[in-house]
């Protein structure tokens, strides 16, 4: 839940002084009760909505059912030496792979949970 936000939120709503995360606002005492509903009701479900934290970690579930941290270690160790040789072309797959692992971290950071499957298994990938 970032705070900072919520809060620039409900102060478009209702005059308040603060929210705490613990579901608290704070409000101005020239708040109307109509305000106060509002933001209280904007504030529920703000806090209801997820979090780019669990966008991630459904990305690092998603990409584990595909890959173990061995798995993608082993394809960084292929990957880092042909970008440094110039030879991405020799490793395709493992260059598709790397992509899919960076756009499915993206579309979490995105707040998108709909991920494609990966390009390759782990077996095609170890084969070139």
């Amino acid at each position: 839940m970032n705070i900072i936000a919520i809060h620039k939120q409900l102060a478009g709503i209702a005059p308040i002084r603060g929210v705490g995360s613990t579901g608290r606002i704070d409000f101005e005492d020239s708040a109307t009760n109509q305000e106060r509903a509002a933001a209280t009701a904007k504030f529920a479900e703000l806090i209801d909505a997820p979090d780019v934290v669990d966008y991630l970690a459904l990305a690092e579930a998603h990409i584990g059912k595909y890959f173990t941290a061995y798995a993608l270690l082993d394809g960084l160790q292929k990957l880092l030496p042909a970008q440094a040789a110039g030879r991405m072309e020799d490793i395709p797959k493992t260059v598709a792979v790397s992509g899919w692992v960076e756009m499915v971290k993206a579309m979490a950071l995105a707040n998108r949970s709909n991920f494609p499957p990966a390009p390759y298994t782990f077996a095609e990938t170890l084969a070139e």
